[in-house]
Parts: structure tokens; C-alpha cells; sequence
């Protein structure tokens, strides 16, 4: 027997739409299964569904601003770790020279600098033209 896919919460709902309207059956329904009590199970487990939303809304706002400290931590310190990678490099390429071989054991090679390596590079040639 083929398993039911559950259905996602609809799309542009925010949560505090359903807690409203949670909230909204919660309270009716207390005079309501007085007179059907078969309902009950069904408001005591909408009332638990509520108490856990709530709960895991709540850790992931916790969580929502620990990442967005993590995240400021990180940027600053990739900045300050790179001031620091830009000052050796500096006084290596005062020592060496800025375009001294001894530098690639220490610096790797940009995109643009491997570009220049490659065959053709600022070859003062004229292009052919394309023939149709």
C-alpha cells in the first residue's frame, strides 16, 4: 500500500496566522465538548500541536539570532585574518619583489595571473579574420 505524501502548510501563511486561529478554535470549543465530548481528543491534540509550534518557534528564533551573531563573527574574522594575510604578503613582495619567483611558494596564483601564463597571452598578433 502506497504511503500518503503529507501535505506542506500552505505557502505564505506566517505562523502567527495559525496560532490566531488555533487560539480562535481553542476557546470556542470549551463549551463546544461539553455537549460532544467525542470532539475532545481532537482539541486536546490541536491544544499539544499548538504548545509545540510554539515551543520549536521559539528555538528557531533563538536560533535565527545565535546565526546571526555566528554569521558577524565569521565576516569579522575572516576580515581581520585577511588584513593580517595582506600585510605578510606585502612584506614578502618588499623583500622579494613583487613579481619574484620565490613568492609562489608563499602567495598562489589569481584566476587573471594564470590567465597571463597561457598561451597567446599579449601576443601583439592580429587576429585572423573568421571566414564565413
Amino acid at each position: 500500500m502506497a504511503e500518503k505524501k503529507k501535505k506542506p502548510p500552505a505557502k505564505g501563511r506566517a505562523i502567527g496566522d495559525y496560532f490566531a486561529r488555533w487560539n480562535q478554535m481553542i476557546v470556542a470549543m470549551q463549551d463546544e465538548v461539553v455537549q460532544s465530548p467525542h470532539m475532545q481528543a481532537n482539541l486536546d491534540a490541536l491544544t499539544q500541536g499548538k504548545t509545540d509550534v510554539e515551543q520549536l518557534d521559539a528555538q528557531q528564533e533563538m536560533l535565527k539570532g545565535q546565526l546571526a551573531e555566528i554569521t558577524r563573527n565569521l565576516e569579522e574574522k575572516v576580515s581581520e585574518t585577511n588584513k593580517q594575510y595582506s600585510a605578510l604578503r606585502a612584506l614578502l613582495e618588499a623583500k622579494y619583489g613583487t613579481r619574484a619567483v620565490e613568492l609562489k611558494k608563499f602567495i598562489s596564483a589569481s584566476q587573471a595571473e594564470v590567465d597571463m601564463t597561457k598561451e597567446g597571452f599579449g601576443d601583439d598578433k592580429p587576429e585572423e579574420p573568421v571566414k564565413p
